[in-house]
């Protein structure tokens, strides 16, 4: 895997209509050699009530700090309570 980018600053996370919060982030855009494809992943940090809302949601989207969105899909962070790893479906703005 190599290293293409990363996007870093406070966005806000939305379920559908509704905004759960502003929420930082760290979106982090990778190329895997073997499959030629790129994957984003990386990690959110925002109240336990957002994160709860969109584990419980299975995907949200994250207004980033451009205005462009991108969905992920937020799994809870083995250590820390209020951060989350996220996985993104779809292209990253920029990437």
């Amino acid at each position: 895997m190599i290293h293409v980018g990363s996007l870093i600053g406070t966005g806000i996370l939305l379920l559908e209509a509704e905004e759960l919060g502003k929420t930082d982030y760290s979106i982090h855009v990778w190329i895997d050699e073997k499959e030629n494809v790129k994957r984003a992943d990386g990690k959110i940090e925002t109240h336990d009530f957002a994160i709860d809302r969109a584990i419980a949601a299975g995907s949200v989207q994250l207004q980033l700090q451009t205005g462009a969105k991108i969905e992920l899909v937020v799994k809870p962070h083995r250590i820390m309570v209020g951060r989350a790893d996220v996985l993104v479906k779809g292209a990253v703005p920029g990437f």
